[in-house]
């Protein structure tokens, strides 16, 4: 078995849906109701939403047949499900996959079940595009992990960090082993599966957008459930989708976004946490003007809500002067567009929750890591400011 990962430049995906799926319409409307499926009960007829997304701009290549388990959490229960995998920078072939909730060290707590695709158990692919499964029964448990299982050959798209412990990859098939042989080894980066969707009655179905601190690294040993929005999913009984991109600016989000939120079926709420990438800038208005305009394209499919940038203490180019102006005159920026007049239906304001009371340029020092990332203290709250800041009136 063989891995090679290439990154992706930003803007490959093209600005367009990927081919092999419809672009959902996403919505406005926040609609109330339980999230743990139910909806034939409740007399509401049910729908699919995203339980889990990752945005996938790397590949990684297996030149022979190889076995994938990955781990995945999902933010909504329901009684159906349907998968959608993402080729990466090169043809893909699955030539089997199957779904089943996750059990310890690899075992699968119940019989997987297979995943069809147009009725059949293999696709192809080319390079970046997405295959969605048809609906299959599954018994979805919000907050629950489910193991997706996939026989590859060619290329799928990657994540760019390693945040899924608990995941596995082996020589040859095997994607409906209860348990994972004695040679697999570990692979705790989100390859191939971009998009889970659950059905269920509707909900709120929350994405967030933004760079690593939203993806979760930390030091280079992650665990998605110390992301933020995982934590802020986890208080709000919704799905909050961690669409982070470590490295990633707001360029790189007006980009693509409309490639990877298109195929995103019944999304009602982006979390736009960006700008610390976006440090030191020439002037603070150009950053400005560089937010507005992704506020603008995201505003026709969802609410919109701001974040804060929280402290940086480094910087790799320019000055750290230059860097704390900058910062200082966005986030007052952002702190002033809530509300009807700024278009904004409200701000999490990470900052103030995560920087020191002796010195608003610094991280509170129990959240310091790397003058960049805050430790999963500092994550915890700022999915509680989450949670706070999202959750109704």
């Amino acid at each position: 078995m063989r891995a090679v990962v290439i990154a992706m430049g930003l803007g490959l995906l093209g600005l367009g849906c990927p081919a092999g799926r419809v672009a959902g319409a996403g919505g406005h409307d926040v609609l109330d109701g339980g999230v743990d499926g139910g909806g034939d009960d409740a007399g509401v007829a049910p729908v699919f939403q995203p339980g889990f997304f990752q945005p996938l701009r790397s590949s990684a290549s297996y030149d022979r047949l190889t076995t994938l388990r990955l781990k995945f959490p999902l933010g909504r229960g329901g009684h159906r499900v349907r998968v959608t995998f993402r080729a990466g920078d090169g043809p893909l072939r699955i030539s089997r996959a199957t779904i089943a909730p996750a059990g310890a060290l690899g075992a699968v707590a119940a019989a997987p079940l297979l995943l069809t695709f147009a009725g059949q158990p293999d696709f192809s692919a080319p390079s970046w595009e997405e295959r969605t499964s048809d609906p299959v029964a599954f018994e979805a448990t919000r907050g629950g992990e489910v193991f997706v299982t996939f026989e590859v050959e060619g290329a799928v798209a990657s994540s760019g960090i390693v945040n899924f412990p608990g995941s596995f990859a082996w020589s040859g098939g095997g994607a409906s082993l209860s348990t994972v042989p004695s040679g697999a080894i570990a692979e705790d980066t989100a390859r191939g599966v971009a998009i889970v969707e659950v059905e269920a009655e509707q909900t709120p179905v929350f994405v967030a957008l933004g760079d690593s601190i939203t993806e979760g690294y930390i030091n280079g040993t992650e665990d998605y459930r110390n992301a933020w929005p995982s934590v802020a999913q986890a208080s709000l009984g919704v799905p909050v989708l961690n669409g982070g991109v470590s490295g990633q600016d707001i360029w790189g989000e007006i980009l693509n976004h409309p490639a990877e939120l298109g195929p995103l079926q019944g999304v009602t709420d982006c979390v736009v946490a960006l700008g610390t990438n976006d440090l030191p800038c020439d002037t603070p208005e150009q950053v400005e003007g560089w937010m507005q305009m992704l506020l603008d394209d995201l505003r026709p499919r969802c609410r919109l809500w701001l974040a804060t940038i929280t402290p940086r203490e480094v910087t790799s180019y320019g000055s750290i002067d230059q860097v704390r102006v900058c910062r200082g005159a966005i986030n007052a920026w952002i702190l002033g567009r809530a509300g009807a007049d700024g278009g904004i239906t409200g701000v999490l304001d990470f900052d103030a929750v995560t920087r020191s009371p002796a010195n608003p340029d610094l991280l509170k020092p129990e959240f310091q890591n790397d003058g960049v990332h805050p430790t999963v203290a500092g994550q915890a709250a700022m999915g509680a400011e989450a949670a706070r800041g999202l959750s109704p009136p």
